[in-house]
């Protein structure tokens, strides 16, 4: 992810705003935040009374390294459209990793498991994304196969339909 180009209209602090947490608020410029700086995102909150989410960044892909909350549009995003697909698909022979979630997408996506232990095995697929990120499209499938749902990128499947 990257900060976008409007993120200086918010704030960043130590905690989410409005949290039961004693909340410090930073300033881009003593922490240097420019448009387009790479983040790392590690944490997801939201806040139902404002209906938002707050997403916990740092400015290193050391995960030792300090951590802030920042408002989403503080974020730019790559784009990820959602539809409907009811079919079934085959499991290729690469191993691929599979996550609850769109890798990169808005939701922060964590690793289930590998395509290896499902290897040329059809599953069903209720789910299909694009996801556009620096220019490149992909597409991922939701599916499920035993006890495994996850999304997998379009490469994990030999066949699709």
């Amino acid at each position: 992810m990257v900060l976008g180009s409007r993120f200086r209209n918010y704030a960043i602090y130590n905690h989410v705003k409005g949290s039961a947490y004693k909340t410090t608020k930073y300033s881009w410029y003593t922490i240097g935040g420019w448009t387009n700086r790479p983040v790392w995102l590690d944490g997801r909150a939201y806040k139902s009374a404002t209906k938002t989410n707050w997403y916990r960044i740092r400015f290193s892909k050391q995960t030792t390294a300090k951590k802030y909350w920042v408002y989403k549009k503080a974020l730019t995003f790559p784009k990820t459209t959602y539809s409907k697909l009811e079919t079934s698909a085959t499991i290729g022979s690469t191993s691929e990793t599979v996550y609850n979630h769109v890798y990169n997408s808005a939701y922060l996506a964590k690793k289930l498991t590998t395509t290896d232990a499902l290897k040329n095995q059809k599953v069903t697929v209720n789910e299909k994304a694009t996801h556009v990120q620096n220019g490149i499209t992909t597409t991922w499938y939701r599916f499920s196969a035993g006890d495994v749902t996850g999304w997998a990128k379009a490469s994990a499947f030999s066949k699709v339909g």
